[in-house]
């Protein structure tokens, strides 16, 4: 198996002199077409939905990253979104709270595993 990691950081500037609370960030990973190609989050550390031993699919909630940032898939706080469905689009957002004149710095990293021979077009 071959494989890329890609990092992404975000850094979001408040120059406000109040703080500010609820700004959502929004950022899509790549998603695989084809089954022997993953795509792999690292970071931000979501988990995709599970199914329960009722059969019901299970979300993870938003994951607290400290720092007045919490991550979690797009769509959990919808409450009209199917839980089953929730990163298989590959979108999640990060809702911060920024202080006064302060900045936050965000990551979103993830991998590309393939078999070794393949040819993956677009990782360049």
């Amino acid at each position: 198996m071959n494989g890329y990691v890609f990092e992404q950081r975000i850094t979001v500037i408040n120059t406000k002199s109040s703080v500010i609370k609820d700004v959502k960030v929004q950022e899509q990973i790549p998603v695989s077409e084809d089954s022997t190609i993953s795509v792999n989050l690292i970071s931000p550390p979501l988990i995709m939905p599970e199914t329960s031993k009722s059969g019901k699919p299970t979300a993870s909630g938003p994951v607290n990253l400290g720092g007045g940032v919490v991550a979690q898939w797009e769509g959990t706080d919808e409450p009209e979104t199917d839980p089953e469905l929730l990163g298989k689009d590959g979108k999640l957002s990060w809702i911060c709270s920024l202080p006064a004149q302060g900045k936050i710095n965000i990551l979103l990293s993830w991998e590309v595993v393939y078999p070794s021979g393949s040819n993956v077009y677009g990782l360049d």
